[in-house]
């Protein structure tokens, strides 16, 4: 066991350890629900049995995590301002670990050896759905209100999604600057200089940026425009989401054909990393890592959670995004960075709403 692995235990189990904030009945589903898949995940494939139960614990860290902050929250017990405090602290450090390697020379490219930049990350579709939950989180707070020091963090993340490179980030970063000046449009009140600012000096980062980082942006083009022509009669679907949609039908196909054992509860969570299919889609992966039954309980706790996010004019669209990028993108659910940011973002835009609806009250 490594490293890695023993501080996903630990935080799990510190997480269940305060489940006494979460209510009684939710607290009770919370349990039976992930015994059960652990139980299951542990049985079904005698070669990779641990190896599931280990990402079981993973895949469960963000859905303890949502509740039991949520929890914590509801209860008083940290504060909104502590809580965001947090998230702000993430947008600081994220971008400044790939802007600062960048500029150092080292690290690893987004694609192959030659186009993009991640800094030291492993995974690109984690760092990208960080980035991509930090800009959201930001442009509520400017939404709310225009501090400096969330214009610097958004231009520090803006730049940040510029060396990274990859479609779902620029396309999320692209839509919030989008919301964020269409709420600007939207408000009544005064402060409108400060909007007019605030625009400037993030369009400009934005110009300026993509200016800046021409090279290393050319290289993605590049790269995309390869992927393209080794593709040339596909859809723009299969283009968007990297050619992930070409490997459902054939992944489809091997779970449903095998046996009834298998479709209710799938081949296991280790399953990619022992010659199945992969598809690189959560959703997709999900069901045929814990089968249908697996799915629907999984689901049915995802959902729970949305009763606490109100709807208003941020919470729809934002919410959109991120179903997109876990659908899409992937290796959020149960990756380690992207699956603890998932709650954390989660967790922030039903805290959020519900700020905002008592403030309508």
């Amino acid at each position: 066991m490594n490293i890695g692995q023993i501080y996903r235990i630990t935080i799990l189990f510190c997480l269940i350890s305060m489940i006494n904030r979460v209510r009684r009945q939710q607290a009770e589903v919370l349990l039976v629900s992930f015994m059960l898949l652990l139980l299951v995940q542990l049985c079904i494939s005698w070669d990779y049995g641990i190896s599931n139960t280990l990402v079981c614990f993973k895949l469960f860290i963000p859905i303890f995590m949502m509740y039991v902050l949520k929890g914590l929250l509801d209860k008083k017990i940290i504060t909104f301002e502590r809580f965001s405090n947090v998230i702000e602290r993430i947008s600081l450090l994220t971008p400044l670990t790939i802007i600062i390697p960048y500029i150092g020379g080292m690290g690893y490219h987004t694609y192959d050896s030659w186009a993009g930049y991640r800094g030291f990350y492993f995974a690109t579709n984690e760092i990208s759905f960080t980035v991509s939950s930090c800009i959201m989180y930001l442009i509520l707070r400017l939404s709310d209100d225009i501090e400096v020091k969330y214009v610097i963090l958004l231009v520090l993340n803006i730049l940040g999604s510029l060396l990274i490179g990859t479609k779902s980030l620029l396309a999320v970063a692209a839509a919030s600057i989008f919301l964020l000046i269409l709420s600007f449009l939207r408000r009544k009140e005064g402060g409108k200089s400060k909007r007019i600012g605030a625009v400037a000096v993030i369009s400009v980062a934005a110009i300026g940026g993509t200016v800046m980082f021409k090279d290393s942006l050319h290289a993605v083009y590049m790269r995309w425009l390869y992927g393209r022509q080794q593709n040339p009669d596909t859809s723009i679907l299969f283009f968007l989401t990297s050619g992930r949609t070409s490997r459902i039908e054939g992944a489809w196909k091997a779970f449903h054909e095998g046996s009834l054992i298998q479709i209710l509860f799938g081949w296991g969570l280790a399953g990619a990393n022992n010659g199945r299919p992969n598809t690189e889609m959560d959703y997709f992966d999900l069901l045929f890592a814990v089968g249908w039954i697996g799915f629907i309980i999984l689901m049915i706790l995802y959902l729970l959670f949305l009763r606490h996010i109100k709807t208003n004019f941020w919470t729809i669209p934002l919410l959109g995004l991120i179903f997109i990028l876990v659908f899409a993108g992937g290796h959020v659910l149960y990756a380690g960075l992207g699956g603890m940011m998932y709650a954390l973002i989660m967790v922030y835009l039903a805290q959020y709403s519900q700020v905002k609806q008592d403030e309508r009250c």
